[in-house]
Formats: structure tokens, sequence, C-alpha cells
């Protein structure tokens, strides 16, 4: 990916990531091109409504993976309104960890953000990881959103696997200023990781 506008094949191939990553055959599903085609369409949609509607100049990447969640749950890849939607979370955060943020006057110009892969940084600290996870997968079962009420939750979920990756890396280093855009997640103290488990924690319970 070289900026956050995917073609056919890049979002394709995230989502067959989705499917796989759920243990799915990808030729058990039935009607998959038709599927496909409809996610595709539905998630153009939904961003150019997110673009005119509330956001000046282009779309980073976590608000468009908030609009392919979206077009995956309206899709029919499962039966299993469950399976369906860890399948869009999968794609989702595959999608979230080689992000861009836009720049410049117009918020066009693509910016790439440090690589993150989730589930190497999580790994030793499954509590973040499930708490959010669990969240985002009950609302896409249980409830009718719209792009709008998850990209937050994405862009938070980079920063603290962000954070993680920068204390595994070293634990001394404290580069939050050049890392993080809300001030909520700014301020916590990478010293005191208990404290910044339990902020975390709270943040995605909100």
């Amino acid at each position: 990916m070289e900026s956050t506008k995917l073609n056919k094949n890049e979002l394709i191939n995230l989502i067959f990531y989705g499917i796989k990553e759920n243990g799915i055959n990808i030729d058990s599903i039935k009607n998959l091109e038709i599927e496909l085609e409809f996610i595709i369409e539905e998630y153009t949609m939904l961003c150019n409504h997110f673009q005119k509607k509330y956001v000046i100049g282009e779309l980073d990447t976590f608000k468009k993976a908030a609009c392919l969640l979206v077009a995956i749950n309206k899709s029919r890849l499962s039966s299993d309104k469950t399976i369906k939607a860890s399948i869009a979370l999968e794609t989702t955060y595959k999608m979230c960890e080689k992000p861009f943020w836009n720049v410049g006057t117009n918020y066009d110009i693509p910016k790439k953000l440090e690589e993150v892969d989730f589930k190497k940084v999580f790994e030793n600290d499954m509590e973040i990881y499930n708490t959010s996870r669990n969240i985002l997968l009950d609302s896409l079962t249980y409830e009718d959103k719209t792009p709008l009420n998850y990209y937050l939750n994405l862009e938070l979920f980079y920063k603290c696997a962000l954070l993680l990756k920068n204390r595994s890396v070293n634990s001394c280093e404290k580069d939050e200023q050049n890392v993080f855009s809300n001030d909520q997640v700014a301020e916590l103290d990478m010293n005191e990781v208990p404290k910044q488990k339990r902020k975390f924690l709270n943040l995605f319970r909100k």
C-alpha cells in the first residue's frame, strides 16, 4: 500500500486475509465474487459519504478501515453474524497495521505512519487486544452503526499497539509527542504499565 487509495486487488487481498484468519475456505463461500463486488461498492459509497459529510480533504486509513468494516459486516460472506463480524475486524486490523494520515493545506498529502504488527505486539498483553476486539465484535453483531462510530476505536487501537511496540524496543524512550494526536492517550506514562493498561481499557469501554 502506497497510500490510503487502495485498488480493487488490494481490497480483495485484505478481505481474503480476514476470511483465512477465521479458518474459512474461500472456495466454500457461496457467490463469493458477487459478495466481493457488493463489499467494494458499499465501501466506496461509505467512503464518499464520510468524506463529503464529515472530512476536509482525503480520508485517512482509520476512517477508510471503518468504512470497510461496515461494508464487510453488511455482506453475506457468512450466515453467522459473529463470524462475519470477525472477518470484518481481522480485515480492518490488517489494514490499520500500515496506516497513512493526510497532511498539507488541503489534507490530501499522504503521510505514512509507523507500521505495527498487532498480534506480535499484543502477544504478551492480550487483555487490551481482547477487550477492544470483543467490544467491536459485540457492536458489529448486535447493532447497526456507521463508520463514524468505529474509526476512533481503530485509531486508538493502533496508537496503543504503537506504544507497546516502542516500549518493547526501548522501555526508556518516550516519544509520545511525535506519535500521538489524542491528548488523552499522549498523557500516558510508559513507566507505569498497570496504570497505563487500566486507562486504555477504560478508553475502549467508552
